[in-house]
């Protein structure tokens, strides 16, 4: 459903679509990886395939600063050090972009409803099952409650850790 939705719309964009299958249960088993973290490697997979072929030479990803806040939070609760508890960055590998990274999921939302634009959210963000979504389903959900600017508190902790990080790589 969500790639017909993308489908559609790059249609009517004018914008080349194309569209991919991953056996993901069955990566995660050859890999002995959980379906979250085979579901990564098989987009990013893909994604580097579009740049090895040329088709593309970047990557947009929407990535906000609630999953900013959820990825350092993730991190810290493996046992990251200073690399895992900065978070994401702005651009990785000089393919990767996140021009959202510095936007909340409400000021998207905010964009979207007063520009009438249609969009289509996972149904899969509701499962609790995996991590991420735990991480903001419970977890998030409930800090928020307690402490409203909790979000924006964690992503300039991660700011903070990367100015360290910076410093103590480059001495």
């Amino acid at each position: 459903i969500d790639a017909d939705f993308v489908k559609e719309r790059a249609k009517e964009l004018g914008v080349r679509f194309y569209k991919f299958r991953v056996d993901v249960p069955k990566l995660a088993k050859e890999r002995g990886l959980g379906i979250e973290a085979a579901a990564r490697e098989a987009r990013y997979g893909v994604f580097k395939s579009l740049v090895t072929k040329g088709v593309v030479d970047k990557i947009a990803l929407a990535h906000h600063t609630q999953d900013q806040a959820e990825t350092i939070l993730m991190h810290i609760f493996r046992g990251s050090g200073l690399a895992g508890a900065k978070g994401m960055e702005p651009i990785s590998e000089n393919i990767y972009i996140r021009p959202l990274l510095n936007t909340t999921k409400e000021e998207i939302l905010e964009y979207l409803n007063e520009n009438r634009l249609e969009y289509v959210e996972d149904y899969t963000n509701e499962d609790n099952s995996y991590n991420r979504n735990f991480v903001r389903n419970v977890l998030l959900k409930g800090v928020v409650e307690r402490w409203p600017n909790a979000i924006s508190s964690i992503v300039n902790f991660g700011k903070a850790v990367k100015e360290d990080d910076d410093y103590i790589n480059k001495q």
